[in-house]
């Protein structure tokens, strides 16, 4: 079974921009190619809409405990302060 992520935007009207507030998060098991599917569902066309992504996927991987998860976020979230701190002069 495939990873399956629905969203609803309600109703659209032509010429209005609709973007759903929760993030697609995508956590790959290890390096390789990841394909992505979007299908748009709507009653104004006559068959879906797919788009279709290929997402290639480099580098090292490893296993995280929580723990180490945590500290992993934790140093990353101090990189950003620190730069946007230099930023901000």
């Amino acid at each position: 079974m495939q990873p399956v992520f629905n969203c609803h935007l309600g109703n659209v009207r032509p010429g209005e921009i609709r973007r759903i507030g929760e993030d697609l998060i995508l956590l790959p098991a290890g390096p390789g190619s990841y394909t992505m599917k979007v299908r748009v569902l709507a009653n104004e066309l006559d068959t879906p809409q797919v788009i279709e992504r290929v997402l290639e996927v480099r580098g090292e991987s490893r296993h995280l405990s929580f723990d180490e998860l945590q500290e992993l976020l934790d140093d990353d979230q101090d990189g950003r302060e620190a730069i946007s701190e230099d930023e901000d002069g």
